[in-house]
């Protein structure tokens, strides 16, 4: 643990720009993930959670 550190504090400037340009990466990026927010997608149709969702929704 202490190589660990020791390498990460005396290499500061690489691990910053390591750093900045991975998240400057993710910010280019996050356009492209695909969220679903439909949480019946994720649910099977034979759960109650599921079943109580399309009563409630339906009738």
């Amino acid at each position: 643990m202490r190589k660990f550190y020791t390498v990460i504090v005396s290499h500061r400037k690489t691990v910053m720009t390591f750093f900045i340009v991975a998240a400057i990466c993710c910010i280019f990026l996050q356009n492209m993930v695909a969220v679903n927010y439909d949480m019946n997608d994720y649910l099977p149709e034979v759960s109650f959670s599921w079943q109580f969702l399309w009563i409630t929704l339906f009738f």
